[in-house]
C-alpha cells in the first residue's frame, strides 16, 4: 500500500501541535502499529528518513537553506520584493513578523501562512514520489547543477497544498520540529533502534534488520565499511578527580574525529557523525593522493581494519600539526597545499575479520602497533604514556599547556570500546575545566540574535566587540570579535534583557551605524554602546576568522558574569586584547594548573578544626580512626557525615590513604567508582556510619553493605558471616510494638512493584531517581565460586528497588554479565540459547553503574 504524503503531513501536524509528550508518543505508536498490521514485512526506511531527516546518512546534502527557499517562493508567487510577504520570508527570524496570529521564527510556518490562501487542495502524491524527488535534489546538488535543483523544487511546490509544502520544507531543511528526541522516535519504531543506529549510523540498516519489535537484538557488532558513532570522553575537572590506578595519557588532538575502514586495498573514510569523505581522500591508492600515501604504510599481513583517530593538518614546512583554530578544514586540503592531511590513530575496533570492541584497550593498542608503519604527514600513533597517580596527570596537563595543546585524555587500560558512550573509561581534561585557569575578558555587547524553539522571538545570543584604541578623539568605534550564547542562566539572561530590550534597533545592511565595525557576521539587532552592558567572557584560545572585523575570534567563548559594576566604556580595547594574545601565545590560559586538593591522607583543615566549625566532641566512637567521606546521599549530606565523625573523635581526610579505616560513599560519581575499582579500602554506605552512631558502637562491616574491600578483608567478612553470630539484637520489644499497631478492618493495601512504580510516575513524572530500577528484573550471570557474595552491582541494583532473578524467566528484562576468568561472550550466548525466554538484553556490569551515576534507567 502506497502512503499518501498529505496523510503523513496531517499526522506530523497533529503530533507537532500537541503539547503533551505522552500524547505525541501514543499517536506515533498507533500509526506505526497500524502500518505493521496492514503489511508486516513493510520496509519503513522511507518513513524513518522522513521522521528523522537529520539522521539520514544515505542521502547527500541538498544545498538548500531558508534564504534559497525564500527567493524561490518570491519568484514562483511573483511577490513584490519590497512587499510584506517577501519581507516575512527573507526575515523570518524577526519576531515582529506574525503568522497565524502567533509569534513564530520557523521558516516553514511563516511560508505556510503566506501560501495558505494561494495554493490548491491536497494532492495524492505519495511518499515514494517525494523520496525520489529528494534523491534527485541531492544528486543534482552533488553534480553542481543549481538550475536543476531549482527546477525539481519548483515542480514539487507547484503540485502541493500549503500544508504539504510546509512539511516538505521541514524535510529539506532537516528540522521536523515534532517535539520528540531522536531516541524516542527510534524507540517508537523498535526498542533496539537507537543502539543499532549508534553502531551503524544507518537508518537503512535499522529498518532492514529491526522489522519485528518483539525480536530483540542482543549484541551489536561494528561492521566494516559502515560508519558508527565513536566512543567519547567524559569531561573532567582535574581538581575534582581522584585517579588511583594505572592510566594511559593521550594528547588531546585538535582535528576532526575520523574512522578509516580498509579491506583488500579498498579504503573508506567517515566523520564522527557518519558522513563519508572517501571521495576527498581516495578509495584506493590509484584514485586519491592521500590514500596513495597511506596504502604504502599498511603492513603486508594486514587484510582489514577499522581505525579510530583524529585527522589532523600537518604543516609540511614547519613539520608540525596545525589546529582547527587556524581555519584549516582537513577534509578540503589539496595536493600542493602547505598543510596536508595526517591521521593520528589512537584505537582499533576491527582487525582481520574480527571485532575488537570487547577487548580491553591495552590489548587493542598492541594490535594497533602491528597495523601500519608510522610516517609523519601521513599516519602516526597518538603520543601516549602511562601514569598511576593524580600528580602525574597534573604534570601531563601542565606539559600540554606549555606545548600549546588543547588538553589531555585519560584512559583506563581495561576499558572496552563502547560506541557513542561518554561514560566508559575515557576522560578528557582541558585547562578551561579548572576554575581560575582562563583569562577573563571584558567585552561590550554591540548586537543581538533572536533564538529558535522555546526562545523564539527573544534575544538569546550576543555579538561582542572591542573598543578601537583611539588617538585622543572623542568618537569611539567598536570592532566585532565574537558571538556568545552560553554561560548564563535563563534568569540571568532575562534580567539582562530587561535592561537591553528598550534599546535594540533592527539591523539593516544598508544602514550600519558608524560606530559599529563588522565583517561577514551580521547581528539581527544592534544597540548604542552607552545603553549596553559589559560581559565577562572566558574562552580557550584566539583563532583567525574573517567573520569578524577584528580578524580574530574566540574559540568556545562563554559568559562568566554580567559586569553591572562596570561602565560601558570600560570594556577591553583592541590594543589591550592584542597584548593579552601576545602574552599567552593565543592560548588564553594563565599558566600551570595548581593542585588544589590536599595531599592523600591529609586532614581537611576546615573540618579537622572542631572549634572553627563549633563541633563539640561528644563521644569516643571513632577515636584513632581516619575516615574518608567521599559523598553523601538524599538522606544525609557529606557535611553532616563529616560532623558525625568529628563529634565521635574521629579524623576526616580528603582522600583515602594507608591509615584510612574506611571510605563512606553515597551518591555515585567518577571518583567513587575509581576508589571502588581500586579495591584498596573498605568502601561502605553512609548508613553504616549512621547506624554506628545510633547504636553507640562500631558495627562490623558486612558483605551486604560493603561496596568494595581488599580481598583479605572480604575473606574475613565471609568467615565472620558464617561463624560469628554475636552481632544479633533482641527484637522482642520491637516486635511487640509492631504487633500493638491496630490493623484496619479491610487490611493494609498491598504495595506491589506496579503500584509503587505508578506512585513514582505520579510524584516525579518519570521513574524516581531513588528507585529507578523498580519493576526491572535482572539475572546476574556469574561464577558462584568466584562470586560467593553479592557483587557491588547487585547491591546497587537491589538498593534502587531492582528485582534479582535467581533463574531466567519470562519477566527477566536484562542479563548482566559479571567479569569471570575464562568466560567469553560465546559462553554467555550459548547459555542464553537454552533459556525458555528471549525477551531480554545482555549488558555489561558497567551499565548498572552508569544508570546509578545518571540516576535513571538508560
Amino acid at each position: 500500500e502506497k502512503l499518501i504524503f498529505s496523510n503523513f503531513c496531517k499526522l506530523c501536524e497533529t503530533v507537532s501541535s500537541s503539547h503533551d509528550r505522552k500524547v505525541k508518543i501514543r499517536i506515533l505508536k498507533e500509526y506505526i502499529n497500524s502500518l505493521r498490521s496492514k503489511c508486516f514485512n513493510a520496509n519503513f526506511h522511507i518513513l524513518l528518513r522522513f521522521f528523522l531527516p537529520h539522521l539520514d546518512r544515505d542521502r547527500g546534502a541538498y544545498g538548500i537553506k531558508e534564504h534559497n527557499l525564500a527567493k524561490i517562493y518570491i519568484r514562483i508567487l511573483d511577490l513584490p520584493k519590497e512587499g510584506k510577504d517577501a519581507a516575512m520570508l527573507l526575515n523570518f527570524r524577526n519576531p515582529t513578523n506574525t503568522a497565524g496570529n502567533d509569534l513564530t521564527t520557523d521558516f516553514a510556518e511563516v511560508a505556510y501562512w503566506i501560501l495558505k490562501n494561494r495554493c490548491g487542495d491536497t494532492t495524492n502524491i505519495h511518499l515514494g514520489e517525494v523520496n525520489s524527488c529528494l534523491d534527485r535534489l541531492a544528486e543534482e546538488h552533488a553534480g553542481h547543477n543549481p538550475r536543476a535543483v531549482d527546477d525539481i523544487l519548483i515542480e514539487l511546490l507547484r503540485k502541493m497544498s500549503a500544508l504539504e509544502q510546509k512539511w516538505l520544507m521541514r524535510l529539506i531543511l532537516k528540522s521536523m520540529r515534532l517535539g520528540l528526541g531522536n531516541k524516542i522516535l527510534l524507540d517508537i519504531y523498535h526498542p533496539d533502534s537507537m543502539e543499532l543506529f549508534d553502531v551503524s549510523n544507518s537508518l537503512l540498516k535499522v529498518s532492514t534488520l529491526l522489522k519485528d519489535p518483539s525480536i530483540r537484538l542482543h549484541e551489536m557488532e561494528i561492521s566494516l565499511f559502515e560508519p558508527f558513532r565513536p566512543m567519547l570522553s567524559e569531561r573532567c575537572d582535574i581538581d575534582k578527580m581522584d585517579f588511583t590506578d594505572e592510566y594511559f595519557i593521550d594528547e588531546k588532538l585538535d582535528g576532526e574525529r575520523f574512522q578509516i575502514h580498509f579491506k583488500n586495498g579498498k579504503f573508506k573514510y567517515f566523520s564522527r557523525n557518519g558522513f563519508e569523505f572517501t571521495d576527498n581522500y581516495g578509495e584506493d591508492k590509484e584514485s586519491g593522493y592521500y590514500t596513495s600515501l597511506l596504502a604504502g604504510q599498511i603492513k603486508h599481513d594486514v587484510q582489514s581494519f577499522i581505525l579510530d583517530g583524529e585527522m589532523m593538518g600537518w604543516h609540511t614546512n614547519r613539520k608540525c600539526f596545525v589546529t582547527k583554530g587556524n581555519n584549516i578544514d582537513v577534509k578540503k586540503l589539496r595536493v600542493g597545499d602547505a598543510v596536508q592531511s595526517c591521521f593520528c590513530a589512537f584505537d582499533i575496533v576491527y582487525y582481520n575479520g574480527s571485532v575488537l570492541t570487547n577487548k580491553p584497550l591495552v590489548d587493542r593498542l598492541k594490535i594497533l602497533e602491528s597495523v601500519f608503519q608510522p610516517l609523519n604527514g601521513v599516519i602516526v600513533h597518538t603520543p601516549r604514556f602511562t601514569v598511576n597517580k593524580n600528580e602525574d596527570i597534573l604534570k601531563a596537563l601542565n606539559s600540554a599547556i606549555d606545548n600549546q595543546l588543547e588538553g589531555i585524555v585519560v584512559k583506563e587500560p581495561k576499558s572496552r570500546y563502547k560506541a557513542n558512550s561518554r561514560n566508559s573509561g575515557w576522560y578528557k581534561i582541558k585547562p578551561e575545566y579548572s576554575d581560575g585557569a582562563l583569562v577573563e575578558l571584558d567585552l561590550l555587547i554591540i548586537g543581538g540574535y533572536y533564538g529558535d524553539g522555546k526562545r523564539k522571538g527573544n534575544v538569546n545570543q550576543f555579538l561582542l566587540g572591542l573598543a578601537i584604541s583611539n588617538k585622543g578623539d572623542n568618537f569611539q568605534q567598536y570592532s566585532s570579535l565574537c558571538r556568545v550564547g552560553s554561560g548564563y542562566t535563563i534568569l540571568e539572561l532575562s534580567e539582562l534583557l530587561t535592561k537591553l530590550n528598550p534599546h535594540w534597533h533592527k539591523f539593516r545592511p544598508g544602514k550600519v551605524p558608524n560606530f559599529l565595525l563588522l565583517s561577514k557576521e551580521k547581528p539581527d539587532l544592534w544597540i548604542e554602546p552607552s545603553k549596553s552592558n559589559v560581559l565577562q567572557v572566558k574562552a580557550s584560545e584566539v583563532v583567525r576568522s574573517d567573520l569578524y572585523h577584528f580578524g580574530y575570534t574566540l574559540r568556545f567563548p562563554r559568559v562568566e558574569k554580567v559586569r553591572y559594576d562596570k561602565c560601558w566604556d570600560d570594556c577591553l580595547t583592541t590594543h589591550s586584547f592584542a597584548e593579552i594574545v601576545k602574552e599567552y601565545s593565543a592560548k588564553l590560559t594563565y599558566g600551570h594548573i595548581k593542585k588544589k586538593r590536599n595531599a592523600e591522607g591529609k586532614v581537611i583543615d576546615q573540618i579537622a578544626s572542631n572549634t572553627s566549625l563549633n563541633v563539640k566532641k561528644i563521644g569516643d566512637l571513632f577515636v584513632g580512626k581516619e575516615i574518608c567521606i567521599l559523598t553523601g546521599n538524599n538522606v544525609i549530606t557529606k557535611s553532616a557525615l563529616e560532623v558525625l565523625v568529628i563529634e565521635q573523635g574521629g579524623t576526616v581526610v580528603t582522600a583515602p590513604g594507608v591509615q584510612t579505616y574506611c571510605v563512606i560513599a553515597g551518591d555515585m560519581n567518577v571518583r567513587v567508582k575509581n576508589v571502588i575499582a581500586a579495591k584498596k579500602h573498605i568502601v561502605t554506605s553512609p548508613k553504616w556510619l549512621q547506624d554506628c552512631v545510633d547504636m553507640g558502637k562500631l558495627i562490623p562491616f558486612e558483605q551486604n553493605i560493603v561496596l568494595s574491600a581488599p580481598q583479605r578483608k572480604k575473606i574475613a567478612m565471609a568467615k565472620r558471616a558464617k561463624l560469628d553470630d554475636t552481632n544479633t539484637e533482641d527484637m522482642t520489644s520491637l516486635l511487640l510494638m509492631i504487633e500493638s499497631i491496630p490493623v484496619p478492618d479491610d487490611g493494609y493495601p498491598t504495595l506491589t512493584d506496579k503500584v509503587l512504580l505508578e506512585l513514582d510516575l505520579e510524584l516525579f513524572g518519570e521513574r524516581s531517581p531513588y528507585s529507578f530500577f523498580r519493576g526491572v528484573h535482572i539475572f546476574f550471570y556469574k561464577n558462584s565460586e568466584e562470586y560467593n557474595f553479592m557483587s557491588t552491582q547487585e547491591i546497587i541494583f537491589k538498593f534502587h528497588a531492582g528485582i534479582i532473578d535467581e533463574t531466567i524467566t519470562e519477566a527477566t528484562n536484562y542479563i548482566v554479565v559479571l567479569y569471570m576468568s575464562g568466560v567469553t561472550l560465546s559462553h554467555v550466548k550459548d547459555f542464553c540459547e537454552k533459556c525458555p525466554s528471549k525477551q531480554f538484553r545482555i549488558v555489561h556490569k558497567s551499565w548498572i553503574m552508569d544508570c546509578c551515576a545518571q540516576k535513571k534507567l538508560i
